[in-house]
């Protein structure tokens, strides 16, 4: 896979300044706790982040830190692993080809199968931890992404499957760590499940990421917002179909394996060097305690 090469986004970001991305890494390097990171890594905070420094490193390290203590998501990441072939089978997760109005990327997330007792919702938020890294690593940065999930086929048994405790978390690291800017969280062909799922999640959302999600129930609704054109065939687009999606997923996956196993050894936290006390899950999560009986896992 080809990566995004740092001198093009230096050409197509005006704001983008050498020095900044210097003093990042700069940063970086005097943080005992912290990874070290690439050059574009550094570009992807601080456009997320609308080029502010300060805001890039408390993101950064919220970022990494996430990441090390939510294993379950970011831990043992080999895309030949059984839960994800498995995953990849019953769920679409990609990138859509080109942009809306406003120059924002689409992230599409499809049941492929409807069959509720074969979701893992762990495995498929592990998932998308691979698409969002592989998308974010070879694209570069965006003026935005909006989070697009079908809810065609999701019933309550696909709700009782969901776990609160793993939706914090990666709420959490969709709010406040991810390297993108997210314009919008979408939800369409919206059906009679929508409403349960949008009751579960807005008590663990700020109120930043509630006031950009919008639940669509026509497709003709939808296009008045994302044109037609870029949706997959299935869903009256000119777009590859599903079934080709699905390949160029799972062939990305494939191609890319060496790549997040490497990614992995690289990007964890130290907290036993963290200047100050060391950070826990509840501290950044606050989910220990009661809340803890509340996973439906």
């Amino acid at each position: 896979m080809k990566w995004r090469n740092p001198d093009d986004e230096y050409a197509n970001r005006p704001n983008l300044r050498r020095e900044d991305v210097k003093k990042i890494l700069e940063w970086i390097s005097k943080q005992p706790h912290l990874p070290k990171i690439s050059e574009l890594e550094a570009i992807l905070f601080i456009h997320s982040c609308y080029y502010s420094l300060e805001q890039a490193k408390k993101t950064i390290d919220v970022h990494y830190t996430i990441r090390t203590h939510s294993p379950e998501f970011f831990a043992k990441r080999d895309s030949s692993a059984r839960e994800i072939l498995d995953m990849t089978d019953i769920q679409l997760q990609v990138p859509l080809p080109g942009l809306t109005p406003e120059g924002y990327k689409i992230i599409f997330i499809n049941l492929l199968d409807h069959d509720a007792s074969k979701y893992n919702f762990t495995a498929s938020l592990k998932l998308y931890s691979f698409i969002s890294d592989l998308h974010l690593w070879t694209e570069g940065t965006a003026e935005g992404h909006i989070l697009l999930v079908n809810m065609q086929g999701m019933n309550l048994g696909h709700i009782a499957r969901l776990g609160l405790v793993q939706m914090k978390k990666y709420l959490t690291y969709l709010q406040d760590a991810l390297p993108l800017r997210i314009k919008g969280l979408y939800f369409i062909n919206a059906n009679s499940v929508t409403d349960k799922l949008v009751s579960m999640m807005k008590p663990l959302m700020n109120k930043e990421l509630i006031s950009i999600m919008r639940v669509f129930t026509t497709m003709e609704s939808v296009y008045k917002v994302i044109p037609q054109e870029i949706f997959p065939k299935e869903l009256g687009g000119s777009s590859k179909s599903y079934a080709e999606l699905q390949r160029d997923m799972k062939e990305g996956l494939a191609a890319n394996r060496d790549f997040f196993l490497e990614f992995e050894n690289q990007r964890w936290v130290d907290e036993s060097k963290r200047p100050g006390k060391p950070k826990t899950a509840n501290d950044l999560f606050g989910i220990e305690g009661n809340f803890k009986k509340l996973d439906f896992d």
